[in-house]
């Protein structure tokens, strides 16, 4: 029988393009396989009649996704949930140190304090969408064990509902060939980093690791997700550094046959999918610690911690004088195939349709969701108004703080208040 899925990714899903549309692209092509047919929609009231499941694919920086989960709960439909998260704190303190004088400072004591009291009421409302959207979800598919525990630690996370799903790998890579690229940009046995160049992917770092070496440095990346912060990269890379804008899969895969390493140092990785194809072709990896590698890899790679410069250096060092991984090639390509992602999937669908599909959601709770999406809304609306005043170096600070006051208020905190209470069954205060 023939298994209709609907996945609803993140709603900026077809404008910032990342790891996840390749492992949503990819997912899809296999699942034809195992008789899965998927469309991908971001509307947010779409007719659910033709489906089976529905998939809520990955968690973004809003609410955005409580209205998929809302519309098939409406229309009594199963829904899985893949997450794709990791724990953002380490990479939120390295992002503020190293885009001090990307915008003008607060001018005083007193805006800072707003700033502060918003950015700690988003964040908020954002986690508390999360949980619900974990919670009310039939199955949870994290991409990682190491993942399905921060997602307990932090979230409240079932365990009994998560079924982990590994990424995969395209064989292309196992069997790629240097001789493209090498002829195209003249060099070979280099060390090589496959990541747009943004903050979470810590080029910086590597290229201040690797400023005064003579073995060249190859970036491939889009620069312009964050252009101040590609300056940085630029302005802090030594003379042997070759910058290329992203190419296509076939250049790509002939640059991991022709380097020798593949270092990708992040501030989190949650799914490695260039580790994996750089493994794949033969290189020698050093990753981020900010990851589930080691579930993926073991020890057959080397772990450096994302702000350790010297770390970085030396581990690129060893990996250089280390013969080319074919032993971590057969691993790859032995565990971790697009096949066996699209059978876990399918799987995981097979169940979430024998679960039963969920109830339609009571009142409390479509309340609750209701004025959590409306708190985000606002604080959302708060953030824009922030940056338009920023451009007015803060003058308007009583504009600001009245905006903060819409969600602090006391009638829109109480109401949110009292729908969770009535939900988890205590006495409102």
């Amino acid at each position: 029988m023939t298994i209709r899925v609907l996945v609803q990714p993140r709603p900026n899903f077809f404008q910032l393009q990342g790891g996840d549309n390749v492992q949503l692209t990819k997912t899809i092509e296999y699942l034809r396989a195992v008789d899965v047919q998927v469309d991908v929609s971001v509307e947010r009231g779409v007719d659910l009649t033709p489906y089976d499941v529905v998939q809520i694919y990955n968690f973004g920086e809003s609410a955005g996704e409580l209205h998929y989960l809302l519309n098939a709960k409406r229309q009594n439909k199963p829904v899985v949930m893949m997450p794709i998260y990791w724990n953002l704190e380490r990479y939120r303190r390295a992002y503020a140190e190293f885009t001090q004088g990307w915008t003008p400072p607060p001018g005083s004591p007193e805006i800072s304090a707003v700033i502060q009291r918003r950015e700690q009421l988003r964040r908020a409302s954002v986690r508390q969408a999360q949980r619900i959207l974990l919670d009310q979800s039939n199955l949870v598919l994290p991409n990682s064990k190491r993942e399905a525990e921060l997602l307990a630690r932090d979230l409240d996370a079932a365990p009994d509902k998560m079924r982990v799903v590994y990424n995969g790998v395209q064989d292309l890579f196992r069997n790629a060939d240097p001789k493209l690229f090498v002829e195209k940009y003249g060099v070979r046995d280099f060390v090589l980093s496959v990541a747009r160049l943004s903050p979470q992917k810590n080029q910086l770092n590597l290229v201040r690791a690797w400023h005064d070496d003579k073995v060249p440095l190859v970036l491939i990346g889009n620069p312009n997700e964050e252009p101040r912060y590609t300056a940085q990269i630029k302005a802090a890379a030594g003379p042997n550094t070759l910058f290329i804008a992203h190419s296509e899969h076939d250049l790509i895969a002939s640059a991991y046959a022709a380097a020798h390493v593949h270092a990708l140092v992040s501030w989190f990785e949650m799914m490695p999918l260039a580790a994996l194809e750089a493994g794949l072709a033969g290189c020698n990896l050093v990753l981020t610690t900010e990851t589930a590698g080691p579930e993926f890899f073991g020890d057959r790679v080397r772990y450096v911690e994302p702000d350790d410069v010297p770390g970085i250096r030396a581990a690129i060092r060893a990996a250089l004088v280390t013969p080319r991984g074919t032993d971590l090639s057969a691993h790859i390509h032995e565990h971790f195939t697009w096949d066996k992602t699209a059978a876990a999937l399918a799987a995981a669908y097979h169940e979430a349709m024998g679960c039963g599909a969920s109830a339609p959601v009571p009142e409390s709770e479509t309340t609750y969701t209701r004025l959590l999406e409306e708190m985000v809304l606002l604080t959302e609306e708060l953030a824009a108004d922030t940056e338009t005043l920023a451009q007015y170096n803060w003058s308007q600070l009583g504009t600001l703080t009245a905006q903060l006051e819409r969600i602090e208020h006391l009638p829109l905190m109480q109401q949110l208040r009292s729908a969770k209470n009535r939900l988890t069954g205590r006495t409102a205060p």
